[in-house]
């Protein structure tokens, strides 16, 4: 690989971020909380925060968002994958 196709493809791999599958967990909290806006009041967070994780706009969203999330929606432990990490 030449020097200037190995520079550009290291600054792509750095600037691109991994896109999350979040429609399962968008139709668990349509399912438990009827709305986004509703389920966004219930972790704290505003709805326009909540949106943009779910159409990952905002990747750095807090740890103890997610795990509130997961306690209110009743997400077990082995079903986390599912819902939080599919590509």
């Amino acid at each position: 690989m030449s020097k200037l196709m190995s520079n550009q493809y290291n600054r792509n791999s750095k600037t691109q971020k991994t896109q999350f599958d979040y429609s399962k967990l968008k139709g668990k909290i349509i399912e438990k909380y009827g709305s986004q806006g509703k389920f966004a009041k219930s972790i704290g967070i505003s709805e326009s925060v909540l949106s943009a994780f779910l159409n990952n706009k905002k990747t750095n969203i807090r740890l103890e968002t997610i795990r509130k999330m997961i306690e209110l929606l009743e997400i077990t432990d082995d079903k986390v994958g599912e819902y939080f990490f599919k590509p």
